[in-house]
């Protein structure tokens, strides 16, 4: 059989926000993107298409969230970004999460090292594109300011984050509990950052820290970021995979800091005050890695997949062809709370 042209049928998941006053009974299918192998982050042009990263090339593509031919959809538009971003073609930025506020993209990398422990220079960039909606519908990204490279000496320099020790972890293989490792990025209603670390997980608590000054970060006009008071929650020993605003607060992606399946989703309202609250979902084969909230409908969240590691016939992602290249994407009807 093409692995190109499998069908999936309708998954049912049942979604039960645990002591909270959400309760959800969702259904959800699989829909396949080619081109990418996985899903790092994604991020709702308008109800019809979305706009994804991922972390294995320097490539940002733009698909229909609903493609017409069945469940299965390449890219409509795509653009390799390594001259931007500053950096050879075989270099990687390991992009990992993006993040709409306005007009604008924020994307990130992963800041991490390899997985040896070897700086990575290259993986230490936050960029932003601006949205181009043309006169036939269609969508582009254009590329916005210039990228920030110096993000971790912002966050070495913080008297608040010393104790983190992230200048230790930026030096430890990125992949291990105690290595450094961003892969997630949110905007509050002020039109600030979270950012979210997946590692280190200090005492077992997932670490976001907000940037008050992405903009100016990107036209030139700041040359150090300002940031706010950290933000440790308690995700059940997880760290953030993705968050995003979702009816007055938060919805999030947390997962393991190695490449363990211990996924979950919580609620989270914002207040410093609450505890992030467990959403009891299987997300079955899939390892999600960003969510796509769309405007025109709220209630029903679009997860991406991690499928790096489940490429059709065991092949690496690398390796492979572009075209047979693919991620998948779950969808999920929550009701309003």
């Amino acid at each position: 059989m093409n692995t190109t042209r499998l069908s999936y049928t309708s998954l049912l998941l049942y979604l039960i926000l645990v002591g909270s006053h959400l309760s959800a009974s969702p259904t959800a299918n699989i829909t396949l993107y080619f081109e990418a192998c996985d899903g790092s982050a994604g991020v709702a042009l308008d109800d019809r298409y979305f706009a994804s990263a991922e972390d294995e090339h320097n490539t940002l593509r733009i698909y229909e969230a609903h493609p017409q031919d069945g469940r299965k959809a390449g890219p409509v538009w795509d653009k390799n970004i390594s001259d931007f971003l500053d950096m050879d073609k075989h270099e990687e930025c390991d992009l990992e999460a993006g993040v709409r506020i306005g007009k604008l993209i924020f994307w990130i990398g992963s800041h991490g090292t390899d997985s040896d422990g070897n700086e990575q220079p290259a993986r230490r960039r936050l960029f932003a594109t601006e949205i181009v909606k043309n006169e036939d519908g269609s969508f582009e990204l254009k590329m916005h300011g210039k990228p920030y490279k110096h993000l971790l000496d912002d966050f070495f320099d913080d008297k608040r984050l010393k104790k983190f020790e992230l200048e230790k972890a930026a030096a430890t293989p990125t992949k291990s509990q105690e290595g450094l490792n961003i892969e997630a990025l949110c905007a509050t209603p002020e039109e600030d950052l979270l950012i979210g670390f997946r590692a280190p997980i200090p005492g077992d608590k997932a670490l976001l820290v907000p940037c008050k000054n992405p903009k100016d970060l990107m036209s030139g006009n700041d040359s150090h970021a300002h940031l706010g008071e950290p933000i440790l929650l308690d995700l059940g020993g997880r760290g953030f995979r993705d968050m995003a605003q979702w009816r007055g607060g938060y919805l999030i992606i947390a997962g393991p800091f190695d490449a363990t399946a211990d996924f979950a989703l919580y609620y989270w309202t914002g207040n410093l005050s609450d505890a992030a609250k467990k959403l009891a979902v299987d997300f079955g084969e899939l390892r999600p890695e960003a969510i796509v909230i769309y405007p025109g409908d709220p209630n029903r969240v679009q997860l991406l997949s991690d499928d790096g590691k489940q490429q059709p016939g065991g092949k690496k992602c690398k390796d492979m062809e572009k075209s047979e290249r693919r991620f998948q994407s779950i969808w999920i009807d929550v009701p309003a709370p």
